[in-house]
């Protein structure tokens, strides 16, 4: 889990061939959401990594309070 900071989501895209290892320990400590989707191809994936790179894709960040004073 050394790829998502704390609180964050790790998106797991198509059914590739082989396992995903899962470190659970840390996964559950630093909270880290996984989800899955088995829609779209390879293609798309790379299409979607493109748009990415390209700077095209822009991530929403909300900042909050944490309750602490």
């Amino acid at each position: 889990m050394m790829f998502s900071e704390r609180k964050g989501t790790i998106a797991l895209n198509g059914l590739p061939p082989g396992s995903f290892e899962l470190p659970i320990f840390g996964t559950v400590l630093k909270r880290i959401t996984v989800r899955g989707s088995i829609v779209g191809t390879r293609k798309d994936m790379q299409e979607a990594l493109d748009f990415a790179n390209e700077g095209l894709v822009k991530a929403t960040v909300t900042a909050a309070q944490t309750g602490r004073h």
